[in-house]
């Protein structure tokens, strides 16, 4: 049985949206060309919640409701509290070989994420990446190694971290 469905576009005007989120009743995007976080409406009204210069891209909660944002270029974690302040929440250009990429926050408010592993816009060679735990103090550690491009993450309901590895072509399964 073939189901006929129908695309329409919702929302136009974006330049490269990343990291699609659902969060209290709104969906948020970085659109890192734009060098912004967006949320939207059900209308699909636009609403700038943060710009991030070094180009967004993973989002996140923390428990307390602070939206964490990947900083992509200089490979650090942002955080904005509810005042609208923002700040590093953690910065992983040690931990990291590349631009950091997508990113999840799970309930206890530890976020994981990826990096490129080499310059991809610089045509370096593919070379294999590692994935970042942030603790919800700003700690990072190294959580797996030896990762072709984690991105596209998830995490499951009994706390299994899948992460899609690019070039690989491969899902890949962490307990947490």
């Amino acid at each position: 049985m073939t189901r006929e469905r129908t695309l329409t576009t919702w929302i136009e005007g974006g330049n490269y949206f990343e990291c699609p989120r659902w969060h209290e009743g709104r969906w948020w995007a970085s659109d890192f060309y734009r060098g912004a976080v967006f949320s939207y409406e059900r209308d699909g009204r636009e609403r700038l919640e943060v710009e991030v210069e070094a180009q967004p891209s993973g989002l996140g909660w923390l428990p307390d409701g602070d939206l964490l944002v990947v900083s992509m270029k200089d490979r650090r974690v942002l955080r904005r509290r509810a005042d609208g302040t923002l700040s590093t929440h953690a910065d992983l250009s040690e931990l990291t070989t590349g631009h950091l990429n997508d990113m999840i926050v799970d309930r206890q408010g530890r976020a994981f994420a990826g990096n490129f592993g080499f310059d991809l816009m610089g045509g370096g060679t593919p070379a294999p990446a590692s994935i970042v735990r942030i603790d919800p103090d700003g700690t990072a550690t190294v959580a797996a190694e030896d990762l072709w491009f984690p991105n596209g993450t998830v995490i499951t309901d009994d706390g299994t971290l899948i992460v899609a590895e690019t070039f690989a072509a491969r899902l890949t399964a962490f307990d947490i």
